[in-house]
């Protein structure tokens, strides 16, 4: 379906050279968009924010995390949810050589489940008509978030790139 090298390598640890292509969304026929990003790429809510805008409805994120910072990686899968309105389901690595504690967790942010640190297994239903109905009416009925960063002007997300090393 897709073929995606990851554009941020967990540095110094990871001695991969960074991919330069977005992450890819692909049609699942009958079925809905979803999109890939990979383990530290979801530390950066650009990532996610660039999967939603090109459709994806729900955000695969293959982890391989047996660090202490997998808490927050449970936290950034909660925040680009919701940010973004889709379902966003991570999947770490088992113990063995991950760390455990897969999560899923839907277009409000409520999480679908949360396995442990051992070996397991969890079968969701993914009901892509709630993306499609958070993102026309809002976050519990609040927030149009992703409709309002559609309609932003460009200056505010070039205002959020850092100048590059050497000020250019």
């Amino acid at each position: 379906m897709a073929r995606y090298r990851k554009v941020f390598p967990w540095k110094p640890y990871e001695e991969l050279d960074r991919g330069t292509e977005p992450p890819p969304v692909f049609e699942i026929p009958g079925v809905g968009r979803a999109g890939v990003m990979i383990c530290y790429d979801g530390w950066f809510p650009e990532m996610a924010r660039g999967l939603a805008f090109r459709g994806a409805e729900v955000i695969l994120h293959p982890t391989l995390t047996t660090t202490a910072d997998r808490e927050q990686e449970l936290v950034l899968a909660r925040a680009n949810a919701i940010a973004n309105q889709c379902y966003v389901v991570n999947v770490n690595a088992v113990p063995s050589i991950g760390g455990g504690r897969s999560i899923a967790v839907d277009p409000h942010g409520r999480v679908l489940f949360e396995l442990g640190y051992e070996e397991g297994f969890a079968v969701e239903t993914l009901d892509l008509a709630l993306v499609r109905d958070a993102r026309e009416r809002g976050s519990r009925g609040l927030s149009r978030v992703l409709a309002h960063a559609r309609e932003a002007p460009p200056a505010i997300f070039r205002a959020a790139r850092p100048p590059r090393a050497g000020g250019r």
